[in-house]
């Protein structure tokens, strides 16, 4: 959409989608008392867990912990982001999104996105024309050929072929009307840096594999040299644009959603051929990183319709070593996680093509837990001449992955599993494990439950930002004690200061002043309102809760600054600013301290650098 959509539009717009009517259109809701109920369309179930509240429309499911209002569930069940999740709203209920100018400040720069759409779903045509008919494009089809991706193979994935020759994108792109300033927005031109500003086609000699986003738009491409001899890329991507941003992307997800919902999980290779090629094989549910690192993003983005992924990757060591990477972000979320190591020197493609897609099935249903991969690995690793050492190598590195997982349940599993696979006592682990990690937990709050938006969250921010919503002496209390940088969480951190800063801003209406300020944010207000009273014990109060996480909040910023300030003295040039970083040091050793030993001891520390 061009420009912004204004607060009053996006609170008309909620208010023409009643919560019920537009679930009800998605889900099988039935009446139970004051609340309607669903089969929760999130996860696997067979007793309604899904409720609906038309009170204060919201749903929630006390199954999985999803939660939020009618956006939050178009942009969950949808998989796509706040503005997406508008239009469709909007055109479910025949109502126009009017948009207001942007200050001149605030100007996007280059082409709309909705421009670059339209010129990289063209370009994919162009480029599938050049592979049919170019008189460049033999070797590329007879390329395709042999690894068989030609034919229907080529055309379902919308498989194509950059020409060679100079020009022949500009020159296409002349007669279709494309300015020089789109194709550069869309990353498929790029400015040579000789000063003279000229520009170049990024993409040569290349067979082209279109990259979807969500929603099945073409967003950018990955595009592969035919001539191994050069000391050209194998693989250029295109670059990060408004539209194509890596993070954000798995390659398939678009095709493979369905699938993964239907299987209960997803499976990741490592490149586009390999996901192709599962695909054609029937096993839709796989998707594919495009060699890049796995990170909180695609967690985030894969966390909207599974739970469960099976990482599949090369058997050698660098294949195992990103494997292990891998899962350690996904853990983070809470995420169920299993490895399966190929053969050696094979890949999805290679294997599924000599011995069929069940052979691919077999390696992926025999996936190992992370437990057992890293044991597996580590104990038969060469370089560890020691059988002792061995095994407290392997003890240690999974420790550091049950560090990643946030909920104590999920840590107590994998413990066990440690404790029984090196007959080590489990007191003796979770010694250990308390040196690595120190989890820290409210004393008046019940941990966050597992909903998305709080996997990817630090705990104490979003339990405050949950205490924001219900009470006004809350907002107060992060006005006068807590300054907003002292938060890690850039979406808490917003939300609390629209609470705090802005007066006409409700727990209702939050989405609306959150409307521009990113999707993650609009989750964390949505499902913070949506969550249910966490206070544990009849006499307890919700500003004592909220002063234990500003606390603990305000403690951890000292602990980041400390850390800072340790870094900083390492490279310190000179005795005297030596000193003075000890000096600042030992304050915040001091500082820290009295932040532990309750409220009232903390307040002059709190009130002197609010």
């Amino acid at each position: 959409m061009p420009d912004i959509v204004s607060k009053e539009i996006i609170e008309e717009l909620r208010a023409r989608n009643e919560i019920a009517e537009v679930l009800g259109s998605y889900l099988e809701l039935k009446r139970a008392g004051s609340s309607l109920k669903a089969l929760c369309p999130f996860h696997t179930e067979k007793t309604p867990s899904f409720n609906v509240n038309e009170d204060r429309q919201t749903f929630r499911c006390f199954g999985c912990g999803v939660s939020g209002d009618v956006f939050t569930f178009v942009m969950e069940y949808e998989g796509v982001e706040f503005p997406a999740a508008m239009e469709i709203l909007a055109d479910r209920c025949g109502m126009r999104l009017q948009t207001e100018s942007r200050p001149a400040g605030n100007a996007p720069k280059g082409p709309r996105k909705d421009v670059l759409y339209k010129v990289l779903e063209a370009a994919t045509g162009f480029y599938q024309e050049c592979l049919a008919n170019h008189p460049e494009a033999k070797t590329a089809r007879d390329y395709l050929s042999k690894r068989q991706l030609d034919g229907e193979a080529s055309e379902r994935f919308r498989i194509g072929f950059a020409p060679e020759q100079r020009g022949a994108l500009t020159s296409w792109a002349q007669q279709k009307k494309w300015s020089t300033k789109e194709l550069e927005g869309a990353g498929l031109i790029a400015r040579s840096d000789n000063g003279r500003g000229s520009t170049y086609e990024r993409f040569r000699g290349r067979i082209m594999f279109p990259i979807s986003d969500i929603r099945g738009r073409v967003v950018g491409f990955s595009g592969r040299i035919l001539d191994n001899s050069t000391n050209l890329a194998k693989y250029v991507n295109s670059p990060e644009t408004p539209v194509f941003v890596k993070s954000n992307l798995l390659f398939g997800l678009d095709r493979a959603r369905t699938s993964i919902g239907e299987k209960g999980y997803a499976v990741i290779c490592e490149g586009q051929i390999d996901a192709i090629r599962c695909h054609l094989a029937g096993l839709e549910h796989v998707v594919a990183s495009q060699g890049t690192a796995m990170g909180d993003k695609h967690a985030a983005l894969m966390d909207r319709f599974t739970n469960t992924v099976v990482l599949l990757m090369d058997a050698d060591s660098a294949g195992q070593k990103a494997a292990l990477r891998s899962a350690d972000v996904f853990l983070s979320r809470n995420m169920e996680v299993r490895i399966a190591a190929l053969p050696p020197g094979e890949d999805p493609d290679t294997l599924v093509l000599r011995e069929g897609a069940g052979a691919l099935t077999t390696y992926v249903e025999s996936a190992k837990s992370v437990v057992d991969f890293h044991a597996d690995r580590i104990v038969t690793d060469p370089s560890i001449f020691k059988e002792d050492q061995r095994r407290f190598v392997a003890v240690e590195a999974i420790l550091e992955s049950i560090g990643k997982v946030p909920r104590a349940v999920k840590q107590d599993e994998m413990l066990r599993k440690v404790s029984k696979r090196f007959l080590i006592d489990e007191r003796h682990l979770r010694e250990d494990l308390r040196k690595i990690t120190s989890n820290q937990r409210p004393i008046r709050v019940e941990e966050p439950s597992k909903e998305p938006v709080a996997k990817n969250q630090p705990a104490s921010e979003i339990c405050l930002i949950e205490l924001m919503m219900i009470g006004e002496e809350v907002v107060q209390l992060v006005r006068s004690y807590l300054p907003f940088h002292c938060m890690s969480s850039e979406e808490c951190r917003e939300v609390a200061r629209v609470l705090v800063e802005d007066t006409d801003a409700t727990p209702e209406n939050l989405t609306s002043f959150l409307a521009h300020a990113g999707e993650s944010c609009i989750r964390v207000a949505t499902a913070a309102r949506a969550a249910p009273n966490r206070l544990i014990g009849e006499d307890a109060a919700v500003d004592d809760a909220a002063k234990d996480f500003i606390l603990q909040i305000r403690r951890k910023d000292l602990e980041r600054r400390q850390k800072e300030l340790h870094q900083r003295s390492l490279v310190a040039k000179g005795a005297e600013e030596e000193e003075e970083l000890i000096v600042a040091r030992q304050q915040l050793v001091s500082d820290i301290y009295t932040l532990r030993q309750g409220w009232e001891e903390a307040l002059p520390i709190l009130e002197m650098e609010s």
